[in-house]
């Protein structure tokens, strides 16, 4: 226990006795309870504001306050009913408040508790409905709304539930039937930076909001609410420092700020000095969005890997956070290497550490899958607007790539669902950083704040933008679908065409080579009978006749090798038909000379 719990528990446990001490006195003794429990609501709203419950033996001090108040019980016997009922309303009290404590601490240490957002922000919503007490009513509505807004504060994102609740909070909180204690301004001041921070995210679209409350309109802008904020101003002006590139309209303009801080923070990490974790924050965008260099980003997360987490008392906290910013880290390494146009190949095996490393820390975070299928729809895209689709190339490459998008776009919707229903935060300080102080009463007074200077993710937005991307796998899918189909047909087409020309061209050469063949023969029979009709002696009618039959030969040849387009294998077989025709026709030639010049002889 803390010095300033056991300080606490010393002063109740005087207050008690004397309680103890004046039961006699039924008024009085009353006047003491309330006043007790005034202060021990004070406790615990100073216990939320500063962010104990986070720690993990947040319960001990609070069980002690609890005990302290039970252990009257011991003296009140015969007393007035009066005096019973108040100290169990003080108890009633303090039982809903531990338990809800308790959900809060689960909550705000776990990244997933098994239970969806709306089903704790209901139980919520529902504390204080089934108390009623007739003293310690207004410290205790300040500790319902101041432990709401922790609650939001965790899980914080662009939602229209969370901005009534919070413009609801505002009013309740800026009302002057709300008895004003010394934390009510910082518990407001609270409020009016959750809601700046949402409407931070909406300005783009609307530049104020408009809320109902006792069934009146009232509308409230970012301006307005950002001129209340004073406890939680240094988050606030962090806010505008890393996010005001969000703000201005051009997309080319460069952040002074971060590239000042970012340019600091890179030459005290060169010359190994320790760097906290909004400091890695800042280095991220100031190497990815300013620098463009994915080995700056690289170099980022192996030193951010190897921080050594301490064992204290906001171990489970920081484990968490440590976990969500090795998944925002390793997110923006992904990003990088998309910007620089990288190949499908090389962010697809990025995805895949990342897969591994939310299997790892059991964080869903749904942004790497759908940055990677915004990327493999812009590269499908450039392959449907190249020449190659038109003449129905690389059609089984682009659908590998189609179906592995698809696979993608299931991941991110599984995701995102994970995301959406658990409000998940993409960066997150761990406890130490998530502290400032604030002076109340001219008195430091530690602020805790989750969220810090982060801004929460607009879920509709990605919503809206992951439908889009669903409507173009369709469009792609039925395009490449269209392109397969006409291939086919083009392809069925083509053997047809081939088909019938083969068989066309098959009859027009048979046709042409009986009729060189039947032309021959009638031109040799002709040609045979004038021959005959002018020789002087068989030995020259057989020379003209081998003659002119070669010259036939050599004619129905060349007629065969033009109907097949000279397209013509030579084989061993025609090289012994050519062979023998010639030996043939030499032999016979030599024989019918040397029968001629024996005739003549005689």
């Amino acid at each position: 226990m803390s010095e300033v719990d056991q300080i606490f528990q010393d002063e109740i446990i005087q207050a008690i006795d004397t309680i103890r001490k004046n039961l006699d006195n039924t008024d009085y003794t009353l006047a003491l309870i309330s006043q007790l429990s005034e202060e021990i609501i004070n406790y615990y709203n100073r216990f939320v504001i500063s962010g104990r419950y986070i720690e993990s033996n947040y319960a001990i001090p609070l069980k002690e306050v609890k005990q302290s108040i039970e252990s009257l019980y011991s003296y009140i016997f015969g007393c007035p009913h009066e005096i019973e009922h108040s100290i169990n309303s003080v108890r009633e009290i303090l039982e809903e408040a531990n338990n809800a404590l308790s959900v809060l601490h689960t909550r705000a240490n776990s990244t997933d508790s098994g239970k969806s957002y709306l089903s704790e922000y209901s139980y919520f919503n529902k504390l204080g409905s089934n108390n009623i007490f007739a003293f310690g009513l207004s410290s205790y509505s300040l500790f319902i709304q101041n432990i709401k807004l922790a609650f939001f504060d965790h899980f914080l994102a662009v939602k229209t539930e969370q901005l009534e609740e919070l413009s609801q909070i505002n009013e309740e909180l800026s009302s002057t039937n709300l008895a004003q204690t010394k934390y009510t301004s910082i518990v407001l001041d609270k409020c009016n930076y959750l809601l700046y921070k949402i409407l931070f995210r909406l300005s783009k679209d609307e530049n104020s909001y408009v809320y109902l409350y006792n069934n009146k309109d009232n509308e409230i802008d970012i301006e307005t609410v950002k001129s209340r904020i004073v406890h939680f101003k240094p988050f606030l002006e962090v806010t505008e420092s890393h996010y005001s590139d969000q703000a201005n309209a051009q997309q080319s303009w460069i952040n002074p700020v971060i590239a000042k801080k970012g340019r600091s923070i890179k030459q005290k990490l060169s010359h190994k000095e320790n760097i906290n974790v909004e400091e890695y924050h800042t280095l991220i965008k100031f190497s990815k969005d300013i620098n463009h260099s994915k080995d700056e980003v690289k170099g980022i997360k192996n030193s951010f890997f190897d921080i050594e987490k301490g064992n204290t008392l906001t171990a489970k906290f920081d484990t968490k956070a440590f976990n969500i910013n090795k998944n925002y880290i390793y997110n923006n390494l992904l990003s990088s290497s998309i910007d620089n146009k990288e190949s499908l190949a090389t962010v697809r095996e990025i995805l895949n550490e990342i897969v591994d490393l939310q299997n790892t820390t059991s964080i869903k975070n749904y942004f790497p899958f759908f940055k990677t299928s915004e990327y493999f729809n812009d590269t499908i895209e450039k392959y449907f607007s190249s020449l190659a689709i038109t003449k129905y190339e690389k059609l089984e490459e682009i659908e590998a790539i189609i179906h592995d998008y698809r696979n993608i776009i299931n991941q991110c919707y599984q995701t995102f669902k994970w995301c959406n229903d658990r409000n998940y935060t993409a960066f997150q300080l761990p406890f130490n950083e998530c502290i400032k102080t604030t002076k109340v009463d001219g008195e430091d007074q530690a602020i805790f704040l989750s969220s810090s200077f982060v801004l929460p993710i607009n879920y509709r937005d990605i919503d809206t933008q992951l439908s889009k991307l669903d409507r173009d796998y369709n469009r792609i899918k039925t395009q490449i679908a269209l392109y397969k189909t006409v291939k086919q047909e083009r392809t069925e087409i083509e053997r047809i065409k081939t088909l019938l020309t083969s068989e066309v061209v098959e009859k027009d050469r048979k046709q042409i080579e009986i009729l060189g063949i039947f032309a021959a023969i009638v031109l040799f029979s002709v040609s045979e009978v004038q021959l005959f009709s002018k020789v002087t002696s068989i030995a020259q009618a057989m020379m003209f006749s081998i003659s002119f039959a070669y010259s036939l030969g050599i004619f129905i040849i060349l007629l065969w090798l033009i109907t097949r387009n000279y397209d013509v294998k030579i084989s061993t077989v025609h090289w012994i038909v050519i062979s023998l025709f010639v030996c043939i026709t030499i032999i016979l030639y030599i024989t019918l000379v040397g029968w001629e010049i024996l005739n003549r002889l005689l």
